[in-house]
């Protein structure tokens, strides 16, 4: 996540109007570079040398960036599958009145997990998860923890001062709908609500899947740059749900957004 929108906002995502093909295509070119790194160079930290430092460097991501071409979308090759279908996610965003923020992202991945449960509760089949990844650094072992595309997220201020949790279910498209809205929210200003309402896309290959129709001047735009497509899956819960809050420290209050996709609420407590 942090790569995905350093590499972003490289790009120029900020000078980009929202909605617009210069927006879509920022976005989809930074998930398809982080994606790229995701399936080489990440895997659990105890068993594999993850370049976290340079991953998560402004500068170093300022340069991949340079090299991309922007006016064509980017294609990166791999040997290997995705990993797994889509599953049974939830995400739930708090914060209590001292203001710890917890951001926490569930899952049994497959619907009912591996079928079986223990003390009332069914066990995952996370083991599925080995199959994400082209190099060796995300293999099965004894006791490693496979990659996932969960990904809580927490925002911090200046004063290292969380003031966003966020989150959502969402299979592989979880890391590119949250940069969406934390991009909406944080480069363009937009309420959290409208951020969360907006229309979502996601990007595989060329392929370009998008919530709603584009514009025509705007689909006829990323069809000029190589994206094939551009069409609206007709499946449940596609599209995640984001549970996000923003914490107003000079309003002293805090506010949330509820997304329409999946059921789903916010509430501040007395």
């Amino acid at each position: 996540m942090v790569q995905l929108l350093q590499l972003a906002e490289a790009l120029g995502l900020e000078e980009h109007e929202p909605g617009s093909a210069d927006f879509v295509h920022s976005i989809a070119t930074a998930w398809r570079l982080a994606e790229h790194t995701l399936h080489w160079e990440v895997g659990d930290p105890d068993f594999v040398d993850v370049p976290l430092a340079a991953l998560t460097d402004p500068q170093h991501n300022a340069e991949l960036a340079d090299r991309v071409p922007m006016d064509t979308v980017t294609t990166l090759d791999r040997s290997r599958r995705d990993g797994g279908l889509e599953g049974n996610t939830t995400h739930i965003t708090v914060v209590d009145g001292d203001g710890t923020v917890v951001s926490m992202t569930n899952t049994l991945t497959n619907f009912w997990g591996a079928g079986t449960d223990e003390l009332g509760f069914f066990l995952n089949d996370q083991l599925r998860r080995f199959d994400i990844g082209a190099g060796e650094a995300n293999e099965p072992a004894p006791g490693r923890r496979s990659v996932s595309w969960s990904a809580p997220v927490l925002v911090r201020d200046a004063e290292g001062r969380p003031i966003l949790g966020a989150g959502t279910p969402g299979g592989q498209r979880i890391p590119i709908v949250l940069a969406q809205v934390i991009a909406r929210w944080a480069l363009h200003g937009e309420p959290l609500e409208e951020a969360v309402q907006a229309p979502r896309f996601h990007n595989t290959g060329t392929e370009l899947e998008t919530e709603q129709p584009l514009p025509a001047d705007v689909a006829e735009a990323l069809r000029a740059r190589g994206y094939t497509g551009l069409t609206q899956p007709e499946l449940p819960y596609y599209w995640g749900s984001v549970q996000v809050i923003e914490i107003d420290y000079d309003g002293d209050e805090l506010v949330g957004a509820t997304d329409p996709r999946r059921e789903g609420a916010w509430r501040a407590a007395p």
